[in-house]
């Protein structure tokens, strides 16, 4: 069999699976969240009340993925074949070998990498066979000066927009025929996250104590960058909506910045944001968020928050029991070093909280890394002990 018909049996075996009954009443669990393009799905719970279950998810990263399905990392973020057909060999293999609430949508999402947005303003993005790519030759803004010749800056043409939008062509063209269509890639990071890209993560600290007005530039004009590429994408794609923003930025956590130097400089620019656009579909932190709840809740119309592995849950509940709420479990206490009964407990503690705070809507999801000196058997072996033990409790 060549390359193009084995494709075209991947995509007709996962059309199958989209259109399986098993799939449907997954689906059944979740709102669409098509604002949300990210290499995982990112669906946004139902209240409990109205599914009776409590959905739980496992996300395999794609390290995994490539040592299992023999790929290499470097020509799967560079050749959107090779991506397409990883892509559908892991959703199918998850599908047919493990029992979560993961759900397999029509739309099939490009992530290019991490270093994504910052590759608009000249930052460079290096590959690896063996991991995910990460951004390189950061900083490139320093002061002022810098800062202005950037003021005319086209985002929507440098940096990584024409691989992003030869993915999309490509695998537009080849999916369509399916019934399944690409997802253009999201601005995925926050402003204040795009500042330390551009700015340097020692220079942007600093700087919010010594020179605060210049970061205060610095982040207004990252929030108008955003909306201008936000609009190009929306007519690029052929949609008159603008989709609503992610804001994601795991550098608002303790230690790295207080929570009164979080709402006297970098609050009011996500309020900004979220103003201009009409909501936040996903706000999403991996830090320790905790301390900031109390001015998250003022950025108008979240959609979806996200209670990241080292944010106590208490703190998020506490705030945004009305909002859908993605719980991230920790990776390592709560997966690659549990026990069955540590990974049950550590889910059990997540449903009281959420029992207590009466949080109406909201899903626990593991993100499974690969663990050193383990075999690939076993860490699927691992998946399936935290999906099965996890779906036990999904019924409460």
């Amino acid at each position: 069999m060549d390359k193009a018909d084995e494709l075209k049996g991947l995509l007709e075996r996962y059309r199958n699976i989209v259109d399986s009954d098993k799939n449907k009443e997954r689906g059944r669990l979740w709102t669409p969240t098509p604002d949300v393009v990210k290499e995982k799905f990112r669906g946004q719970p139902k209240p409990y009340a109205h599914i009776g279950k409590i959905p739980m998810l496992a996300w395999p990263e794609t390290r995994m993925w490539a040592d299992l399905l023999n790929f290499t990392m470097d020509e799967y973020y560079k050749k959107p074949v090779v991506y397409l057909e990883n892509l559908l060999k892991s959703r199918i293999y998850y599908f047919e070998n493990f029992n979560d609430d993961n759900y397999m949508e029509e739309m099939l999402p490009i992530y290019l990498g991490e270093g994504f947005e910052a590759s608009f303003f000249g930052i460079g993005q290096e590959y690896s066979p063996y991991k995910d790519p990460w951004p390189v030759d950061c900083p490139v803004i320093i002061n002022e000066e810098d800062l202005e010749s950037y003021r005319y800056n086209n985002t929507f043409n440098n940096g990584l927009m024409g691989l992003a939008r030869q993915f999309y062509e490509t695998i537009s063209e080849i999916a369509a025929p399916w019934g399944l269509r690409a997802g253009f890639p999201n601005w995925y990071h926050s402003p204040f996250h795009m500042v330390i890209f551009v700015h340097g993560l020692e220079n942007t600290f600093l700087d919010l104590v010594y020179k605060p007005d210049f970061i205060e530039s610095l982040l207004g004009y990252m929030t108008e960058s955003e909306i201008d590429w936000s609009k190009k994408r929306a007519e690029y794609l052929g949609i008159n909506d603008v989709p609503l923003p992610i804001l994601a930025d795991d550098y608002i956590s303790l230690p790295n910045i207080s929570p009164k130097m979080y709402k006297d400089h970098i609050l009011p620019f996500e309020k900004h944001l979220s103003e201009r656009m009409g909501g936040i579909a996903y706000w999403h932190d991996c830090g320790d968020a905790g301390p900031y709840m109390e001015y998250v809740k003022e950025i108008p119309d979240i959609k979806m928050v996200h209670s990241g592995p080292y944010t106590k849950f208490k703190k998020v509940a506490e705030n945004f029991s009305g909002i859908p709420v993605e719980v991230h479990l920790n990776p390592v206490s709560d997966y690659m070093e549990a026990n069955c009964e540590n990974m049950r407990q550590s889910i059990e503690n997540i449903i009281k909280t959420a029992q207590f705070h009466n949080v109406s809507a909201y899903t626990v999801r593991i993100t499974c890394y690969r663990r050193s000196g383990s075999g690939i058997e076993k860490d699927i072996e691992k998946i399936r002990e935290w999906t099965e033990t996890s779906q036990s409790l999904a019924f409460v």
